[in-house]
């Protein structure tokens, strides 16, 4: 049974589909979730297929989301149901583009090519998925910013590893690590390959 129930999900406007959709699942985002979708809208070229998960919402963010953005989608999810495997594999299923990009509600791209620049990644056949540097905001907690460098380090510090078979949990994500705070997945491999059921960390799982 479905975790996600239409709210609002207007036509596809006329020509060409969108070359990226977005996914945010999303809870009292606030301005913060503006901000983001805002970015988002900003990146062009074309019409961004935009979709949120909302775990019924209180603050009125979402309702002055869908006034900003009238080709907004917004499904709607039990938050007592709320699963962040499950969510995301459905949202990524009803988007209109192959390539879903993925953020956390308070996540917010950096310039205006960051959805190119990530999708640029998809130009080689055999990737299924992408995810971008996460950049503390400015006067982010030094205990943060130190967590935020080692998971996401910069591109020139990163090595190709092969395969972990060690047990040890954190050698295994040492060698193979993804996270959804900002990323892009094709949608034929999520369909194929779900993110599986969790309460938390279905990204890395």
């Amino acid at each position: 049974m479905s975790l996600l129930r239409c709210l609002h999900d207007p036509p596809a406007p006329p020509g060409d589909p969108p070359t990226v959709s977005v996914v945010v699942p999303t809870c009292d985002g606030g301005p913060r979730l503006l901000t983001l979708l805002d970015a988002v809208h900003s990146q062009g070229p074309g019409p961004v297929d935009a979709i949120l998960a909302d775990s019924q919402s209180t603050d009125g963010s979402i309702d002055e989301a869908r006034r900003r953005w009238p080709g907004l989608r917004v499904y709607t999810v039990d938050r007592a149901r709320f699963d962040h495997g499950r969510v995301r594999s459905e949202a990524v299923g009803l988007a209109r583009s192959e390539l879903v990009a993925l953020f956390s509600q308070d996540a917010v791209p950096l310039g205006a090519g960051y959805l190119r620049a990530i999708a640029a990644a998809f130009d080689d056949p055999t990737v299924a998925g992408a995810m971008a540097r996460q950049v503390p905001r400015p006067g982010a907690d030094p205990g943060i910013r130190g967590a935020l460098l080692r998971w996401t380090p910069p591109a020139s510090s990163i090595q190709v590893r092969g395969p972990s078979t060690s047990a040890d949990p954190r050698e295994r994500m040492a060698a193979a690590r993804f996270d959804n705070v900002g990323s892009m997945v094709r949608r034929s491999v999520v369909r194929a390959i779900p993110f599986p059921p969790r309460p938390f960390g279905e990204d890395i799982a």
